[in-house]
């Protein structure tokens, strides 16, 4: 009588084969987790930049809001003003918005400050380096004739 003799384990072509099926689903998971960090990276940052836009933007509102001579002569990049704190300038050089002789916020590329007559209002537009989409607000001072 003749045993029939049974071999235990994997031929060589079966494991190359699923090496290379391994490895296939490898290369998409890292590509999956690439996008995914890149996601996070991005939107971090974008948060850090809104966060410092806001801050800028809120304490610009905070200035002008308690303005005794913000009248229709507020056009352009620099403002010379007067509140409780004294004579304050705000004025936009060298890629920063600077409140008298401090700086606000860096990296902007465009600032903008209009008093608009109709609505008895400033707007204030700023633009970062960077970032297509602008940050503005309307400061509406209490001390306006």
């Amino acid at each position: 009588m003749m045993k029939k003799s049974r071999h235990k384990g994997f031929t060589l072509i079966e494991v190359i084969a699923v090496l290379i099926i391994v490895g296939i689903l490898a290369a998409f998971a890292g590509l999956g987790i690439v996008v995914a960090v890149q996601g996070y990276i991005f939107s971090k940052d974008n948060a850090i930049i809104s966060e410092k836009a806001q801050l800028a933007l809120s304490r610009i509102n905070r200035e002008l809001v308690e303005c005794y001579n913000c009248s229709s002569n507020i056009t352009g990049t620099s403002f010379t003003y007067l509140n409780p704190l004294g004579t304050r300038t705000i004025d936009w050089s060298n890629n920063a918005v600077n409140i008298s002789t401090d700086t606000l916020i860096d990296k902007v590329s465009s600032f903008g400050l209009v008093y608009n007559n109709t609505d008895k209002c400033i707007d204030v537009t700023m633009y970062l380096t960077g970032v297509p989409n602008s940050f503005s607000t309307k400061v509406y001072p209490r001390n306006t004739p």
